[in-house]
């Protein structure tokens, strides 16, 4: 997340780029990729979320419908970002073989090749 002091909804562009060029070294190597939602990602007083509770929002998030909201938000701004070393989506990039929240499997892709 962008360091921003008025909310946590921005993505890092220099943080994206990392993420892009390692997706795409990692896609051009053969290697497939876990892509997890929700690893450290913490909703505070600047989204109007108390900032207290579990760590990373833990359990919390599957209750209350704006963090919900937000975590729609956050999983459509990554997923459906163009990665500029591989013109693809992250959502359609076939060396991401398997998108998480939390421990849930939301999205796997057959064995086929990067």
């Amino acid at each position: 997340m962008a360091e921003d002091p008025t909310t946590r909804r921005n993505l890092d562009p220099a943080m994206l780029d990392r993420l892009d060029y390692m997706i795409a070294a990692f896609k051009k190597r053969g290697i497939y990729v876990n892509v997890n939602l929700h690893v450290a990602r913490h909703l505070d007083a600047r989204d109007g979320f108390v900032d207290e509770g579990p760590g990373m929002n833990k359990g919390v998030d599957n209750f209350i419908p704006g963090m919900i909201e937000l975590q729609k938000e956050y999983a459509r701004k990554l997923l459906g970002r163009v990665n500029p070393y591989t013109s693809a989506a992250y959502a359609d990039e076939p060396c991401i073989a398997v998108v998480e929240i939390n421990v849930t499997v939301l999205r796997t892709t057959s064995c086929r090749p990067c």
